[in-house]
């Protein structure tokens, strides 16, 4: 099922026998979800199991639903931000494999087992966002994750989650949600009847919430978002930001073809319609989709067949694509916005929390903020 067509069915926009018969076969199985991450996050909370602190001050970046909320772009900004302010931040991300796997073993580590590390779809993105150098570690065990790190950059001094919200193993210091305003909370819905990944109540562990894409729906609209994390989460949402691409004027006048593997491609193709001069086809896919060398070699040929000026595709697509081009030798070009965000407010605001959190955490804190 397209992207689209599962977001009526959530949406009940759709009212189809075929949508009608769907939500009730995924409203079945929306108590079973729910009540296993109840019964996750319970045990947390009442003490039966107990999150792990990390030998650093800890930032965690999540969400509450599945998709894209803009995650790979703040977790950028707060480390450029975080390095700025004179600390040695690294990230911790779970990974997603994209076709290959990186083994960074060092013979003379003698911590706990070293992790494989699998070269992302995020840790490309990120060694294309921020340098090669800056210390990135992929796996799905954080703790073990940043015991290696440690031992191969004993200059951190900050831990940076991605997507950590419901990694509860891990003890935070700073507790930072993200809400897309275009797709709030899920349909109302935990999975797989909507796309809350627990309920929406549980807004009340985050230290503050960041609303992305604000800019993106009418302001009576982003004002009921506000009310709703404030009425959830206990407080009104710290920021508010934009997406912007950086070159965009790339796009003026061009007729392309769009692709995406990401969680919102709403969000890309809307974004894409407003700055193109025209789009022939938009091909969106799994989250985190693995290019086969045929399939991206059929994508090209397909721009080729509808005379696409260029073939438009995000940075976390580009980065799997980049190692098979140049057998490809396609004639179409190929680009890929660069994704950045605009704060529109709160930026002073969560400086100060990030300062506080990192300070208040670290006896080796360096005070003074640019």
């Amino acid at each position: 099922m397209d992207h689209d067509r599962l977001y009526r069915v959530m949406s009940g926009e759709d009212r189809s026998l075929s949508a009608s018969f769907l939500r009730g076969a995924t409203a079945a199985g929306e108590p079973l979800y729910r009540l296993g991450t109840t019964v996750r996050n319970g045990m947390f909370n009442c003490g039966l199991r107990n999150p792990t602190r990390l030998t650093r001050p800890t930032i965690s970046v999540g969400n509450i639903t599945t998709g894209g909320t803009g995650k790979t772009p703040v977790v950028t900004w707060l480390a450029r931000r975080i390095t700025d302010m004179g600390w040695n931040p690294a990230i911790l991300l779970r990974g997603h494999l994209s076709g290959c796997v990186m083994y960074r073993l060092d013979p003379d580590y003698k911590g706990p087992p070293p992790p494989r590390y699998p070269e992302s779809d995020e840790a490309l993105e990120y060694g294309e966002r921020l340098g090669d150098d800056f210390p990135v570690f992929a796996d799905p065990d954080r703790v073990r994750s940043a015991d290696y790190a440690m031992y191969n950059r004993p200059e951190v001094d900050v831990f940076l989650l991605d997507d950590g919200f419901q990694h509860r193993q891990v003890a935070r210091d700073l507790n930072l949600v993200l809400i897309d305003a275009t797709r709030p909370f899920g349909f109302g819905h935990v999975l797989p009847r909507g796309l809350l990944r627990e309920p929406v109540e549980n807004l009340k562990r985050a230290d503050a919430v960041i609303v992305t894409r604000a800019d993106q729906v009418p302001p009576e609209a982003l004002s009921d978002v506000d009310r709703q994390i404030e009425r959830y989460a206990g407080q009104p949402p710290i920021a508010h930001t934009a997406h912007r691409w950086e070159n965009a004027d790339e796009l003026a006048g061009k007729a392309v073809l769009g692709v995406c593997g990401i969680g919102n491609p709403e969000a890309f193709f809307n974004t894409l319609e407003s700055h193109a001069g025209s789009i022939v086809d938009r091909v969106a896919l799994d989250d985190h989709h693995a290019y086969a060398p045929e399939e991206l070699r059929d994508l090209l040929e397909r721009a080729e067949r509808e005379k696409a000026d260029a073939v438009v595709t995000t940075e976390k697509d580009y980065v799997k694509w980049e190692p098979r081009l140049e057998k490809l030798d396609s004639p179409v070009p190929i680009i890929r916005p660069q994704l950045a965000i605009d704060f529109l407010d709160g930026a002073k605001a969560l400086d100060a929390l990030v300062c506080e959190a990192v300070a208040g955490a670290s006896e080796s804190a360096k005070p003074g903020v640019p």
